[in-house]
């Protein structure tokens, strides 16, 4: 699980305790953690956290929503779920792709960015072959979702995923007329 700013408040909530003792923090004990820090406290916790080597933090420029200028984000996670993430990730990552692929887009009625070239169905299936014995019930535990997602996948490999210049029709009459919408 990625956290950012305002996920990784409970965790820094748990810890302030343990840190209140470090920084003594006048009165906080009585309080019992229901007084939420001060900002301060806050980015302070964090660094701390990050320095002794408990979380792990990404920094990435993201753009905005509505009209902006885009911002700088530090996304946070704990240093013992990063590869989880990573798997997880991975695995949204090619589902998503493979079934935009394969059934593409509702526009209008019609399908819309359909399929991939031969090479990058390969590319794919080898993607998705390394993904199955990463996220096997027998080799890892917690994995269920990623798994069946992946065996989805190769089965819509077996399947055969549609070419970018293959007729609308064939495509529409291949997939029995599922489309993402």
């Amino acid at each position: 699980m990625v956290m950012n700013y305002h996920h990784i408040q409970s965790l820094v909530l748990c810890t302030c305790w343990k840190i209140s003792l470090q920084y003594h923090w006048a009165g906080y004990e009585q309080y019992r953690l229901k007084k939420i820090p001060c900002k301060q406290q806050m980015h302070r916790t964090i660094k701390d956290l990050w320095y002794a080597g408990y979380i792990v933090g990404s920094k990435s420029i993201e753009e905005p929503l509505d009209t902006g200028l885009p911002s700088r984000v530090i996304r946070y996670q704990l240093v013992n779920e990063v590869n989880q993430n990573f798997i997880a990730q991975e695995c949204q990552s090619l589902y998503k792709k493979l079934e935009r692929a394969k059934f593409g887009v509702n526009l209008f009625g019609n399908p819309f960015d359909y399929g991939l070239c031969t090479d990058g169905v390969k590319l794919i299936t080898g993607k998705v072959k390394a993904m199955l014995h990463k996220t096997h019930p027998d080799k890892q535990p917690g994995f269920n979702k990623q798994f069946n997602q992946m065996t989805q996948c190769m089965a819509w490999i077996r399947e055969g995923v549609p070419l970018p210049t293959d007729d609308i029709n064939s495509v529409i009459s291949q997939n029995s007329g599922k489309l993402l919408s």
